[in-house]
């Protein structure tokens, strides 16, 4: 009886270990950095503002980036720091590549944008947002640290809505109805 009982306990130590250790790898594993350009639209001929995000940052302390896209369609005008990054920023482009450097001496941590690319949208159609290659550091132990890639895609329209959403003309729409309610309004009082 004394033999049987010491397995059962040895046997529910080994389940509970187990238990714990799977619990331990799943909080490890949502845990992981994600870094992602999201899907983003423009209108030819304009500007569109493309921010690469970073979610689950914790101690980010430098990263590197390499996005590629196609030329015909768009073209970077300028990188600039996203919400997140109070420290230094970096970028080096070329035909259709964007490389992006940035540090931050405090870490980054949480969810939001790290970096914010401006570009000028040639002709429509459609390009992915690949995120070539990616390399994050932790501040204090440089130590890499494991990131997933959510790559993203821009679609180019003629004379369409840009990345806010908004119908070309609407303000112009709205101003000729009030002038019209207002013209409509005084014919009545008068």
């Amino acid at each position: 009886m004394a033999y049987w009982v010491s397995e059962v306990m040895v046997l529910r130590r080994f389940l509970l270990l187990t238990l714990v250790v799977f619990i331990l790898t799943m909080s490890v594993a949502s845990a992981e950095m994600v870094v992602k350009i999201p899907d983003t639209s423009g209108a030819v001929g304009g500007t569109v503002e493309v921010p690469v995000e970073v979610e689950n940052a914790q101690n980010l302390g430098s990263m590197d980036i390499v996005i590629v896209y196609d030329p015909t369609i768009l073209k970077v005008q300028n990188v600039g720091k996203g919400e997140l990054n109070k420290g230094l920023l970096s970028s080096n482009t070329g035909e259709g590549m964007v490389a992006i450097s940035l540090a931050d001496s405090k870490g980054i941590n949480g969810k939001g944008s790290v970096a914010v690319i401006t570009f000028q949208v040639l002709k429509a159609g459609s390009t992915d947002l690949t995120i070539q290659s990616v390399k994050a550091y932790d501040v204090n132990t440089h130590v890499d640290i494991p990131v997933k890639a959510d790559n993203g895609k821009f679609e180019a329209v003629k004379g369409g809505a840009g990345t806010t959403g908004s119908t070309p003309g609407f303000e112009l729409l709205l101003a000729v109805s009030a002038l019209i309610a207002v013209g409509l309004f005084r014919k009545k009082i008068g």
